[in-house]
């Protein structure tokens, strides 16, 4: 099993950096306008018809929410972001469907869209029997791995 390169944080804080570069502006934008646009649409417009809600003034609480809503989308719009160029653009998902035989993404997908339109034949099981190997090689070397560790 590979070691932690440690010579490689650099080189990755670099690639998120140059990334956040390009899209800080909509993501700053976006968490600014988006509960400002809650607070005061529904905030102030539903705020109107209640007064309270457990105790709570209403335009405290859906401000509360949409505070909680921008920091959630904040936080999961750069892995979004990164997943959409890789998959797109990069062509990464396709490099790494391109290795049929070896991978055994390629196995599952077959199998799921086999069963999905249903066509399980004969051949299905190939992908079940290379699905099969692929877990007992893995198994075998995670064992092998993990007592390694454990005896030194």
């Amino acid at each position: 099993m590979p070691r932690f390169d440690v010579q490689s944080i650099p080189a990755i804080w670099v690639r998120e950096l140059t990334l956040f570069k390009r899209y800080w502006r909509g993501t700053t934008f976006s968490a600014i306008l988006e509960p400002l646009i809650f607070l005061f649409g529904i905030g102030l417009g539903v705020g109107a018809f209640l007064d309270e809600i457990d105790g709570v003034k209403y335009v405290i609480f859906v401000g509360t929410g949409a505070t909680a809503t921008a920091v959630i989308f904040s936080s999961v719009f750069p892995g979004m972001y990164n997943t959409f160029i890789a998959r797109t653009f990069q062509k990464v998902y396709d490099g790494i469907l391109a290795t049929r035989n070896v991978n055994p993404v390629y196995h599952c997908i077959e199998l799921v869209r086999d069963a999905s339109f249903d066509r399980l034949s004969a051949t299905s099981w190939w992908n079940v029997v290379a699905l099969l190997i692929f877990a007992a090689i893995t198994c075998a070397l995670s064992v092998r791995t993990i007592t390694r560790r454990l005896i030194t």
